[in-house]
């Protein structure tokens, strides 16, 4: 572990922190499926074959709507870093403002769609 945050994007290579930077994001995508995966196995305690599938045929689209948050969380958070570090303040707004209604527009979108 880095005694200093700063150390990572300065004197690791590039491997080990890239390494350090995505396991918290694996590891939280792992918990997710692990749960979906839980989840199923209490539904097919139940014995009902119809619940079961139920549970099989939404866990892609949890996994997709998963994939849109990661958008415009993660994609986002990049830019608006990005823009920080150039202190472009306006444009951080802008990208916080278009990732904020631009989550709620596909949002809107999927549930139509999936409905």
């Amino acid at each position: 572990m880095a005694d200093n945050k700063i150390d990572i994007f300065e004197n690791y290579p590039v491997y080990k922190s890239l390494f350090y930077l995505a396991m918290p994001t694996i590891l939280g995508m792992l918990v997710n499926v692990f749960y979906n995966m839980v989840d199923t196995f209490f539904v097919g305690q139940t014995g009902d074959p119809n619940q079961v599938a139920a549970v099989s045929l939404t866990m892609p689209i949890y996994l997709l709507l998963m994939a849109f948050g990661n958008i415009f969380g993660i994609g986002g958070a990049s830019y608006i870093s990005r823009n920080l570090g150039a202190k472009q303040f306006d444009k951080v707004k802008q990208i916080s403002s278009f990732g904020f209604y631009a989550s709620i527009i596909v949002g809107f979108i999927s549930m139509a769609i999936f409905l």
